[in-house]
């Protein structure tokens, strides 16, 4: 494992010296979290690694809404380009016993795309889920914004059907709207897998604001609001060195150059 994140971290700082070569341009992240746990499922972090993170974000960064980032790249909002919003998919227990302490103890907005189907699957890594109690003191808060993420995580591209639209999609949307009283206007993907049809749905028969997928990066003016890239944490970035690294452009010379070649 540390040889590994070696790997990473060197590869990076050769990536972060090229992109300063060659001047590209910071931008705005959307930063993709899912659990916050104390043992070793790889899409987690250790909450002390979240510690860190956060306060490091404040430091280098500003933390704003996802619906900032949105608007940017809509092109009706400036916004600073070390800007990020931090985004939460599946929602587990660890979210809120873990991370809504420290956005509670520093004031910050995050996004929680919510699988609400609440019981533990194989799909979610059978990690413990929140209650709907923990979920409304969390949205109570002012500091979560609702997402959609389907009902059990399915994904749509498997069962794109009127009936399925249904049970996964509209079950999730009323479930939301049954507890928090709203009605949520971006969905991230499962797993990131969409389809024009997918797109279609969510834009323009659903009439959602943005979509947002896995694949890595930052985001522009003039993106596709549909298929909004994010910088995804978890145990595949095991240092803050590294965490620090992937929000600066050596990401983008990492994916068009390194990442295609070396997996590292």
């Amino acid at each position: 494992m540390m040889f590994k994140a070696a790997l990473k971290i060197i590869a990076m700082s050769v990536c972060f010296f090229v992109a300063k070569m060659l001047r590209v341009q910071r931008k705005p992240a959307i930063l993709m979290y899912h659990s916050f746990d104390r043992e070793a499922w790889q899409y987690g972090v250790h909450p002390d690694a979240l510690c860190k993170q956060i306060h490091y974000l404040m430091q280098r960064h500003q933390i704003v809404p996802l619906a900032d980032i949105v608007s940017h790249a809509k092109g009706t909002k400036e916004i600073s380009k070390g800007s990020v919003a931090l985004t939460v998919d599946d929602g587990y227990l660890d979210t809120y016993t873990e991370f809504f302490p420290l956005a509670k103890k520093y004031d910050i907005p995050f996004t929680l795309f919510l699988t609400t189907d609440l019981s533990s699957s194989e799909s979610l890594g059978n990690l413990p889920r929140p209650s709907v109690v923990q979920l409304q003191e969390m949205f109570d808060s002012g500091l979560m914004e609702m997402g959609l993420h389907g009902h059990t995580h399915t994904h749509f591209t498997e069962v794109f059907d009127n009936q399925a639209i249904n049970a996964e999609i509209r079950q999730s949307e009323d479930f939301i709207y049954l507890h928090f009283g709203v009605r949520t206007k971006c969905v991230a993907y499962p797993s990131g897998r969409r389809s024009k049809d997918i797109v279609e749905y969510f834009q323009n028969v659903a009439g959602y604001d943005a979509g947002l997928a896995i694949t890595s990066g930052f985001v522009s003016q003039g993106d596709n609001v549909f298929a909004l890239k994010r910088v995804e944490v978890s145990r595949n970035v095991p240092t803050l060195l590294l965490f620090k690294l992937r929000l600066t452009p050596a990401l983008v010379v990492y994916n068009a150059l390194i990442k295609k070649i070396w997996k590292v």
